[in-house]
């Protein structure tokens, strides 16, 4: 599945971030991070893109693709 393949190599770059953001560990399961906790918590995540691309020397844009991919998936899903 193409949005699966994507989510999971953007999610390698922000998963340390996403998961001190949701203040929990993230499981391996590409549905836990493509979950409503997910969605509802990308704000605070977002603030973490300086240190995402400083670190990583990842640009802001995978978290973005990411999250957007996230968001095609669900609706995929709930179809």
């Amino acid at each position: 599945m193409k949005n699966k393949t994507l989510v999971l190599y953007n999610a390698q770059f922000i998963l340390p971030f996403l998961e001190k953001a949701l203040g929990e560990v993230i499981k391996n399961d590409i549905i836990d991070i493509i979950d409503s906790r997910y969605k509802n918590k990308i704000d605070h995540a977002k603030s973490y893109n300086i240190k995402l691309s400083k670190r990583a020397s990842c640009q802001y844009d995978a978290m973005k693709e990411c999250y957007i991919t996230a968001e095609i998936y669900e609706k995929q899903r709930s179809v």
